[in-house]
Parts: structure tokens; sequence; C-alpha cells
């Protein structure tokens, strides 16, 4: 793919494709970005704030976009493979050739991101929002939660066994993660969200990992992209 638009429209065409669970841009980077989305999309997320500075600025890396609505990750994924064991053995294989590698993702993606990001070695995360223990969202009673509910009924093993980002942070992993901070999740125009918003993305889920030496805050929101950036092309 020779520009933006053309990158954008493959990105929107495949998406819409229910046999697959992802798709790549680009092939011959040093640099990869491995971006998963969040719960509430059935689409690739990030797509034109990645790839502007792929196209536009002629930045060196490729990206990799998954999708997974609302299952956290811990199943199949169509066109990877059956269990999560087959999940990490494919992003193990694709990122295998870079240089640089770095996950990223909000929300359920930002869980994703960490949880993979440190199984695989990468050089670094970027977690916007995560949730670092789903323990956490099991008390909610929202509909939402079903299908991850579920998937603890199904599969114990794999929930209990992956349910804690914190037995998976690596020591030559650099973590970043952005949290709001639970005041100003409660702030809104009409009064206050639930506690389901707490649940996915109080506080509570950085104070779960930042005793961790390599685990580091961003402050501000409109860091996380330049970061994203500036970690891609020089490493940590």
């Amino acid at each position: 793919m020779e520009n933006l638009e053309e990158a954008l429209s493959y990105l929107e065409i495949n998406e819409n494709d229910d046999d697959i669970s992802y798709v790549k841009i680009g092939e011959n980077s040093k640099n990869i970005v491995v971006s998963f989305s969040s719960a509430y999309v059935d689409h690739y997320e990030r797509k034109r704030s990645l790839l502007e500075p792929k196209f536009i600025e002629k930045k060196n890396y490729d990206v990799l976009y998954i999708k997974n609505q609302f299952s956290w990750y811990l199943g199949g994924l169509k066109g990877i493979g059956k269990n999560i064991t087959h999940t990490i053995s494919f992003l193990k294989k694709e990122i295998s050739n870079y240089d640089n590698k770095l996950f990223t993702g909000f929300s359920m993606g930002g869980y994703a991101s960490l949880l993979f990001g440190n199984i695989c070695n990468v050089t670094a995360t970027v977690s916007i929002e995560p949730q670092t223990n789903l323990d956490f969202l099991m008390h909610c009673k929202s509909p939402d939660l079903s299908k991850i509910k579920q998937r603890k009924r199904d599969c114990i093993k794999t929930y209990d066994k992956y349910k804690n980002i914190k037995n998976y942070i690596n020591d030559n992993v650099e973590n970043f993660v952005y949290f709001e901070g639970d005041e100003n999740i409660m702030k809104t125009d009409r009064g206050l969200k639930t506690k389901l918003d707490l649940a996915y993305h109080g506080d509570v889920h950085y104070e779960n990992i930042k005793e961790y030496n390599n685990v580091r805050r961003v402050e501000e929101r409109t860091h996380v992209k330049p970061l994203i950036l500036s970690l891609i092309e020089n490493g940590v």
C-alpha cells in the first residue's frame, strides 16, 4: 500500500470479514506496533492515529490489528487459533523478525497489550485504562460482561491462569499505563457514572501493578500517541 487512504480502505474492508480477527499493514519495516481493540467495538481501533505517521510522516513501522469483542482474548480468535495458547504462538511468530516491538490498546485492548506484551517479551507496552485483574469485573451486574463470565465458566483454568496481569509482569518489558484517576472517571456532565466504569478503568487496576519498577504511569492522555511513536522508532 502506497498511501494512507488505500491502507484505511483495506482495513475497513477486512474488518467486516467475520472469518478473521486480524489484519496487517506493512511487511518490510524493522519495527512493529500491535494494536488490540477494546470490548465495545467490532472493528479495528486506532486506524488513522497509527497509520497517519506511517504514511504521511514516513515513520518506519508495520501495524498488526487484532479484535475480539467482549471476550478479553482468552479464547479462540478466528484465523489465529482455537485458544489463547494459539494466540500467543501466533503473536510470537508475527513479531519474531522485528527489532522494536510495541503492543498497545485501550481498556480490554490494554489488558491484552499488557498480558501478551509481557508474555511475548516485547520492547514496550502502552495501555490506556487497562484492566489488570479481571476479578474486579465479575461482581458487576452488566449484560456487557456476559461473554467473559461465560468464558470463566467454560474454562476456569484459562481464566484463573490469565486473569491477573500482576502474574506476568516481565522485567525485560517496559510498561506504560495511562489512567484518568477515580475522581475524573466519576465526573460527567450529567452526574456520576456507574460502578461499572470504576470496575473497568478505576485506579484499582493501577494499584494492582504499580509496585513494579518497569510499570510507569503516563500523566496525560495527549502524551500517549507521541510516546508510542517515540518508543517504536527509538526503543526504550
